[in-house]
């Protein structure tokens, strides 16, 4: 499945928490409906998902239309803000790669390596045709 997660992908359902306490996942447009449901969610089902052929996950999302343009400069001369191209920001990017025929993105956390130096990789659960990753279900576009 290398070459077919290449490209972009949007999230499609969160893995969210019932009234139970167990996980479920939540399909986006449900998410967007509920005038309930806490806006940082909403925020994140805009955000593009980015697999590039050069192994990684790149997190990306619109810039927002009401910041003004020598506010968006300062913060990328700052260091503050990356822009991926003049209208998406990049939040962030993360290493994957394949092992054993599993798909496995690096967490950025350290893991069980010599002395704590490696960082933990999980697996990207392929599923039906979409992806597992994170609290993220993501469908190709």
């Amino acid at each position: 499945m290398t070459d077919s997660i290449i490209g972009r992908w949007k999230i499609q359902a969160l893995r969210l928490f019932n009234d139970r306490y167990e996980q479920i996942w939540v399909e986006a447009p449900v998410i967007l409906a509920d005038k309930d449901h806490i806006d940082s969610d909403k925020k994140m089902l805009q955000m593009d998902i980015l697999f590039t052929e050069d192994g990684f996950i790149k997190m990306l999302m619109p810039v927002p239309e009401d910041i003004p343009p020598e506010e968006i400069t300062a913060a990328v001369q700052s260091g503050e803000l990356t822009l991926y191209d003049e209208k998406t920001m990049l939040l962030h990017a993360f290493p994957y790669r394949y092992d054993n025929g599993k798909l496995l993105y690096d967490t950025g956390f350290g893991g069980s390596g010599a002395e704590g130096q490696e960082n933990f990789w999980e697996e990207i659960i392929q599923e039906n045709g979409m992806l597992q990753w994170m609290r993220y279900r993501l469908q190709k576009v």
